[in-house]
């Protein structure tokens, strides 16, 4: 084995240095964003998106007003089937809140 292979001068070693460094950090940066963007799309799947918040209000005034035209079904129904006196009372339709009528929804 060569002797002088296997010494590295001390004025060799810095340039090496820099040089290890910087390949380093060149392919270091973009997995470093993969995996960032990674590690955010998975907290987003576990989390839900962010930023949705009126959706549950939402899907609570859908259920509302489904049961409500459940119940006219119902109404209509065993009116149209002669089960009941005619008298059944219709249940009045339902009013519009501030926010729908603000969206245009009316």
């Amino acid at each position: 084995m060569n002797p002088q292979l296997s010494v590295i001068e001390s004025k060799d070693l810095a340039p090496m240095l820099v040089a290890i460094t910087m390949f380093v950090g060149i392919f270091s940066i973009p997995i470093v964003r993969m995996l960032i963007a990674h590690q955010q799309k998975m907290a987003e799947l576990l989390r839900g998106p962010i930023g949705n918040s009126n959706l549950e209000e939402e899907i609570r005034g859908l259920r509302h007003d489904v049961a409500i035209l459940h119940d006219r079904i119902n109404a209509l129904s065993i009116k149209l089937d002669g089960g009941a006196p005619s008298s059944i009372p219709m249940p009045p339709p339902q009013a519009f809140s501030e926010v729908e009528r603000l969206r245009g929804s009316a």
